[in-house]
């Protein structure tokens, strides 16, 4: 069931994970690959018919507090192996539990609003062992047996992965900037001593798409457990040294927005579609001869190989449109100029006064702010930042510590 154009596969294909084998050519080693969503942070709407969870909540993470804020065991009906939290997570959503790399926040937001009131963080060992749909059938589960109904997935966040098992990073010719075609104005080379393990492109803090391709192997070396995870994954014994390159591009929710693909199903529908556009469009590893004519350059052989990494059965073409900023200002205008209204009123202005009306609640407005910035200034600028992040989706840490202020 093997052959070098890769038409075969030992493994399920879709949408969480799958893989082929390649025999030896010319220029590149036999080697396998496996593809796997890496990380999924996910927004979910849930609607509550009862509300014990939160009363339960509540009293665990006052405990967590009171006990110098430690962890606590949660049994909750049907799931032994939860852990409270004593604190939540920035922007509104008090209450935390983890699960082995599976974290889930929960908040008080209307679920009929924009913002969900469920958000969970799924890491890597979760996607790659366990599998997407299944990690979100036992979320749902666990949250229809508490009371709880989830009728929307909004993505914020997904990175998919590719690794290829037995080959050198070395050998794929991505350290040699000649052969780059590429819509990432940044990039960034590292390494160890004389040798070169990662590159990495768009990582900087507006950055809505960026990728990495670099040493996994490498990388994994100071988390033995996790080594055993993936070489079990990879199908390597533990006594063999067999090189891994892995190639991860990183979404955030802006992106997927372009691609109208922010609903989990319709990124489901149109993944294959948006792998073809970042392996096609925003960047390439191929022959240049011109620079001027990029877009006549050949694919080298094992970029080749990464664009045609199967995702999925549905072949949804997506296109990419740029989007205005996600919160209208127009709205929030009228919003404060109802408020003036009101505030005047309450305090006896002259209705025909318009001038005095603006000059009174701009100076209330003005000694409200100068109080908050003064007197609260972290509170102050951490509600700003949240404001910030929710209209332009770009305060975020990334996944690459030493990339951080790239």
């Amino acid at each position: 069931g093997v052959n070098s154009e890769g038409e075969s596969t030992s493994t399920p294909l879709s949408i969480t994970w799958g893989g082929r084998y390649y025999s030896q050519t010319k220029k590149l080693p036999g080697f396998q690959t496996l593809n796997s969503l890496d990380t999924l942070h996910i927004g979910l709407f849930v609607e509550w018919k009862k509300f014990d969870l939160f009363t339960v909540l509540e009293k665990m993470k006052r405990e967590c507090q009171e006990d110098d804020y430690k962890t606590r065991p949660l049994h909750l009906k049907g799931f032994d192996n939860f852990i409270v939290y004593p604190s939540g997570k920035k922007g509104g959503y008090g209450w935390h539990i983890s699960t082995a790399d599976i974290h889930i926040f929960f908040s008080r937001h209307n679920p009929q609003g924009s913002t969900p009131n469920v958000f969970v963080e799924i890491g890597s060992i979760s996607c790659w062992s366990r599998g997407i749909d299944d990690v979100l059938a036992m979320i749902d589960g666990f949250l229809m047996l508490q009371g709880g109904y989830m009728f929307k997935k909004t993505i914020n966040r997904v990175d998919m992965a590719v690794d290829f098992v037995g080959l050198d990073i070395h050998k794929t010719e991505i350290f040699d900037r000649d052969k780059w075609v590429k819509l990432p104005r940044t990039y960034h080379i590292h390494g160890s001593g004389r040798r070169d393990n990662t590159a990495a492109f768009g990582f900087t803090p507006r950055s809505i798409i960026s990728l990495r391709i670099y040493d996994k192997l490498l990388e994994l070396k100071n988390d033995p457990a996790k080594m055993k995870i993936f070489k079990e994954i990879w199908n390597v014994p533990m006594d063999e040294e067999v090189p891994v390159t892995r190639v991860e591009f990183q979404l955030r929710k802006d992106a997927l927005k372009e691609f109208d693909c922010q609903k989990y199903e319709d990124f489901d529908k149109g993944i294959q579609g948006i792998w073809e556009y970042l392996c096609q469009d925003w960047f390439r590893l191929c022959h240049v001869k011109h620079r001027k004519k990029t877009q006549l350059a050949k694919n080298t052989e094992w970029w080749d190989v990464v664009s045609k990494t199967k995702w999925s059965a549905h072949l949804n073409f997506v296109e990419r449109r740029r989007l205005n900023p996600s919160k209208a200002v127009e709205p929030l205008i009228d919003q404060a100029a109802g408020i003036a209204i009101s505030v005047c009123a309450y305090m006896k202005h002259n209705y025909y006064d318009i001038e005095g009306i603006i000059h009174s609640f701009n100076s209330m407005l003005r000694k409200k702010l100068m109080f908050l910035y003064n007197n609260k200034h972290s509170d102050f600028v951490e509600k700003f930042k949240v404001r910030q992040s929710s209209c332009w989706d770009s305060l975020y840490d990334t996944t690459l510590p030493e990339l951080a202020s790239c």
